[in-house]
């Protein structure tokens, strides 16, 4: 078993660690100044899988009245605005991505008091040492394409957001730990499925990953781990965007997977499954039972409590094992970066 394949399997013990660490009361402070408007807005920054990863959390607050954006730490640093009434969310695995470092340090060399939570992987990072508030992800050591501490930067984004707008967090710790069970049953038969999925994307080309609402966190995850595991050139989009010009592109070398958990835009992207197996291009369809002809299910445990705001710490498991699949298909080893590292450290 690689690393990656087994650092893809220490998942359901990872998520249980990180929920048992999980203290809502120490964000009770932020979610009071939420509330009584001497904080008015939220921002989460990060970079790669760490920026993906808030898309839930914004749009969540968002729905809840509280304004939330989420702004990636190379263009923040750069070009946003911050100030004392902004609650900035940073959030970086390692805690060393060069332009998370950089922002925290430009924001604590200035004279304005903007309170940050850091969200990391590493108690003694830079990003833990330099934020006001710290929540650790508990995921243990992880030295390949990001897997456990993506699955539990979603639990503690979803945790923070509820907690944020005033909403117990109890029943949302035990339905993640429910999750955490129900991938822990699935992870065999989805080790058996990759497999063959992997055979059957040997022709492939281009691969397109499609989610809207929560679930435009796994398409654009899946499609940066697929790019830095498997090497094949790949595009992450919102369902809605792909009417829109990309649906020109589609051939019977492009492969497209639609990530279609239950929610209320799971119609919309079924539809445009039917559509796009009519048009020859591979089509996979993640996380829902229902049959669409020509295309392929990859069914993820359902369940009354793992709901939209939590299916994609769990429909993206299965992308993560036909990566590793592919790679190795293709002679790539996930433990190494051709052009890169683990750690960004070059702007």
């Amino acid at each position: 078993m690689s690393g990656f394949v087994a650092e893809i399997h220490e998942q359901p013990d990872a998520l249980h660690r990180v929920l048992d660490h999980f203290s809502a009361e120490a964000l009770y402070p932020w979610a009071k100044k939420l509330k009584d408007g001497t904080l008015k807005r939220v921002v989460f920054t990060g970079m790669g899988s760490s920026y993906h990863a808030a898309a839930p959390a914004v749009i969540m607050l968002e729905e809840h009245g509280i304004p939330a954006s989420a702004v990636e730490a190379s263009e923040l640093v750069y070009y946003g605005k911050l100030d004392a009434q902004t609650l900035l969310i940073a959030i970086s695995q390692s805690g060393k991505s060069v332009e998370v470092v950089r922002l925290i340090e430009t924001i604590n060399k200035s004279s304005t008091n903007i309170p940050i939570i850091g969200i990391t992987n590493d108690a003694e990072s830079p990003l833990a040492l330099h934020s006001d508030a710290v929540i650790l992800l508990h995921a243990g050591a992880e030295l390949t394409v990001s897997s456990k501490t993506y699955t539990n930067t979603l639990a503690v984004l979803d945790l923070l957001a509820r907690t944020l707008r005033s909403a117990p967090t109890q029943p949302a710790l035990e339905n993640l730990r429910l999750l955490a069970d129900r991938m822990a049953e699935a992870l065999p038969d989805w080790s058996k499925q990759a497999e063959t999925i992997a055979e059957q994307l040997a022709i492939s080309h281009f691969l397109v990953f499609l989610g809207r609402g929560p679930s435009r966190t796994s398409a654009m995850t899946g499609a940066l781990i697929m790019k830095e595991s498997t090497k094949l050139p790949t595009e992450g989009m919102v369902s809605g965007q792909f009417r829109h010009g990309p649906i020109e592109v589609v051939s019977r070398e492009m492969v497209t997977f639609i990530f279609a958990s239950p929610g209320r835009a799971a119609a919309l992207n079924l539809g445009l499954a039917r559509d796009l197996t009519q048009l020859s291009g591979q089509v996979f369809v993640i996380g829902n039972d229902q049959v669409v002809p020509g295309a392929v299910r990859i069914t993820t445990p359902q369940h009354p409590a793992i709901d939209e705001w939590i299916a994609p710490l769990i429909e993206m498991i299965p992308i993560q094992l036909i990566a590793a699949q592919l790679a190795k298909q293709r002679g790539f080893d996930t433990s190494r970066f051709m052009h890169g590292s683990k750690v960004t450290t070059r702007e």
